[in-house]
């Protein structure tokens, strides 16, 4: 009778120990960290945009989870623009960031504007995110755009 009771406590514990936590870990770890965007394609007209030569600076975003699905989109655009908002993804690779909050100081660099706003016009209609065979981040846009980044 000791020994079931033994072997019952064990079990209850080993149980108990495995607990999930799906709270706290990544969907997908590989999205965390710091992307350059290097391109928009439209999908519709197979029209890719590139940084203007004029642009010296890059649009850099960080994506870091604060749980399982969710996580905080920080950065910087063109002439020092800071970018903040949040995200969420599913094990699909659904990526929704509904909004973002822009802080234009100036815009002194011919076309960093336009480039600024490529980001800004398609980031908020995320719809899908995928890895391509070199491990850029595309994200597909509900308006037929991809936006393209590498990882720094």
């Amino acid at each position: 009778m000791k020994q079931l009771f033994t072997l019952l406590m064990t079990a209850i514990f080993a149980l108990a120990s495995c607990k999930k936590d799906d709270t706290t870990r990544p969907v997908d770890a590989k999205l965390a960290g710091k992307w350059e965007m290097v391109s928009v394609k439209n999908n519709t007209t197979n029209a890719v945009m590139t940084k203007p030569i004029s642009v010296s600076t890059n649009i850099d975003i960080i994506m870091a989870f604060t749980s399982g699905g969710k996580g905080n989109i920080s950065g910087i655009l063109t002439q020092e623009t800071l970018i903040k908002g949040s995200f969420s993804i599913d094990q699909t690779k659904n990526i929704a960031i509904p909004s973002i909050t822009l802080t234009y100081p100036s815009d002194n660099l011919m076309g960093s504007f336009s480039w600024d706003s490529l980001f800004s016009y398609n980031i908020t209609v995320s719809e899908k995110y995928f890895y391509d065979s070199v491990g850029n981040l595309n994200i597909s846009c509900k308006n037929n755009n991809v936006l393209t980044f590498i990882k720094q």
